[in-house]
């Protein structure tokens, strides 16, 4: 970290805070919701959230964090306020805004980069309130993530009826402080046109083998060494470069298209020589995960939550578990949902077994098994187009309680 970095962003967020007590009754009379994801991203459920304000409730200040360079920028710009990320005005919003809702656990801190200010800046003034949007459905055993004392959200958005009661009887969520919403991306999800001929391979990451630093465009020397001597490379370059598995795709108008996580991108540079007119190496800022999701026929996952989406969608999918056991004892251990009994596609572990299952649901016109399709229906409640509606309500019950208590 320079220093001279650090010691200005000190600096900037000790000023924020002076001219927020300054003007700051200017500020809270504005109603002020600050809104986010990931600083350089608009297309998650903050995004979605945000959309919905602009369009549906303008006597909302409701600003956008987004950064200078993010190739998102215009279509947040486009709605309505923006604002630097990391910027003094930003810092300014953070202190003052009535509302802080972003689909990041640590999102919408100014000065995320900076680790004593990205501690210090979770703080809240007593009126203020935190929305935790989520990024993702919560299936796996994270206590450090979602324990109401700890994280210190003020509403947590349940994204289905079996997340919201798991969530709310194991880490004792009261009920003002958290709901059954659906989420705010759900809404898009709905009377799509049909996907194209593209299977999606998008596996999550492993903790054992995450870079330094995620944000770089690359991975040291070292680190690519090590991850491709990793049984995850092994596994997804055997993939890749499988001729049955081209020569059906081919033969019957597909594209694969391989899309690693964000905190893996750094690696997206191991695969590039496999790419070929069938096979497509995805870089993040070249596509919009949500896009993908929408516009494919066919998801390959194994452990990603981006699964919960195309199960909404009730499209086909398969999960490849070929590192299960270390996945467990090294990354996160199972929750309440169990693959074997609630997902929405079949668990393999040989490259040979997810070849043939994709076979099959090529031969059966990419539709999703029934039985799948009946998990699937049972696990999203509610399902509609009215989840930006509930978080918005939800807020707005969080605020008149409070308003309520004042008084």
């Amino acid at each position: 970290m320079n220093v001279l970095h650090y010691l200005f962003s000190i600096s900037k967020f000790i000023l924020s805070q002076f001219y927020t007590i300054l003007f700051g009754r200017k500020l809270l009379q504005e109603n002020i919701w600050l809104v986010g994801e990931k600083k350089t991203e608009a297309r998650d459920n903050g995004y979605h959230f945000f959309r919905y304000l602009r369009l549906n409730h303008p006597e909302i200040k409701a600003v956008y964090a987004i950064s200078k360079d993010s190739v998102d920028r215009k279509k947040v710009a486009d709605l309505g306020e923006v604002v630097d990320y990391g910027s003094f005005k930003h810092c300014v919003y953070y202190i003052s805004a009535k509302i802080r809702a972003c689909s990041q656990v640590h999102g919408l801190i100014p000065f995320d980069d900076v680790i004593g200010l990205r501690h210090f800046c979770v703080y809240k003034r007593k009126n203020q309130k935190q929305i935790n949007l989520k990024h993702g459905i919560s299936k796996d055993f994270r206590p450090g993530s979602f324990n109401f004392r700890k994280v210190g959200f003020d509403l947590y958005i349940a994204g289905a009826k079996p997340e919201y009661d798991e969530i709310k009887k194991q880490f004792h969520y009261p009920d003002k402080n958290i709901a059954l919403t659906g989420f705010c991306r759900f809404d898009s999800l709905h009377n799509l046109p049909k996907p194209k001929k593209i299977i999606l391979i998008m596996p999550t990451f492993r903790a054992w083998l995450k870079t330094s630093d995620s944000s770089k465009v690359k991975a040291t020397d070292e680190e690519m060494q090590k991850f491709k001597e990793s049984a995850y490379y092994e596994a997804y370059q055997n993939l890749l470069t499988d001729q049955d598995l081209i020569d059906c795709a081919a033969k019957n108008g597909y594209k694969l298209m391989f899309y690693l996580h964000y905190t893996f991108q750094p690696y997206v540079g191991a695969f590039e020589s496999v790419a070929n007119d069938s096979v497509t190496i995805c870089r993040r800022g070249e596509y919009d995960v949500q896009n993908l999701l929408i516009q494919s026929s066919m998801l390959i996952t194994d452990y990603s939550s981006v699964f919960f989406d195309y199960g909404y969608m009730k499209k086909p999918m398969a999960f490849y578990q070929f590192d299960l056991e270390e996945y467990r004892n090294k990354h996160y251990k199972e929750g309440y949902f169990s693959y074997e009994r609630d997902a929405f596609g079949p668990l393999v572990k040989t490259k040979e077994d997810l070849v043939e299952y994709i076979q099959h649901v090529i031969n059966q016109n990419m539709n999703m098994d029934e039985m799948y399709k009946k998990r699937a229906e049972n696990f999203f409640i509610p399902y509609d187009d009215k989840n930006c509606e509930r978080v918005y309500q939800a807020t707005l019950n969080l605020l008149e309680e409070n308003d309520a208590q004042i008084k």
